[in-house]
């Protein structure tokens, strides 16, 4: 998350850190994508959206009724980010003109990667 002192700087969500520490070891010890949604869900651990709603008032889709939920594909797309181990990508898509509409994918080539931006987890 952005560093309320100075937004030009990311620091770690301890809170949302714990969660994904949580994911990181059940996919360790061997869990499926499934497995671990249905636990995350057992034990009301706080999904991203919800997270994001309660942080900045608003979530992805404000009439979606499921945000309480986690799915596999929700647990997937934390395991596959590299954001969660320290790397963050700049310059992933473009527009093609100021307030275009049209969003355009970079080459890998002229991505900016800085790996191990953040503490180690």
């Amino acid at each position: 998350m952005k560093d309320p002192a100075d937004k030009t700087k990311c620091i770690i969500d301890e809170e949302a850190a714990e969660t994904v520490r949580l994911l990181f070891r059940l996919y360790a010890e061997g869990n499926g994508l499934n497995k671990i949604a249905k636990y995350m869900n057992e034990h009301h651990v706080e999904t991203p959206a919800i997270r994001k709603e309660k942080l900045y008032g608003y979530g992805w889709i404000k009439e979606w009724d499921f945000k309480h939920l986690w799915y596999s594909d929700t647990v997937k797309r934390i395991l596959k980010g590299d954001v969660y181990i320290g790397t963050i990508r700049r310059g992933v898509t473009r527009r093609n003109k100021i307030n275009g509409k049209k969003i355009i994918k970079v080459a890998p080539e002229s991505k900016l990667y800085m790996k191990g931006s953040f503490q180690q987890l």
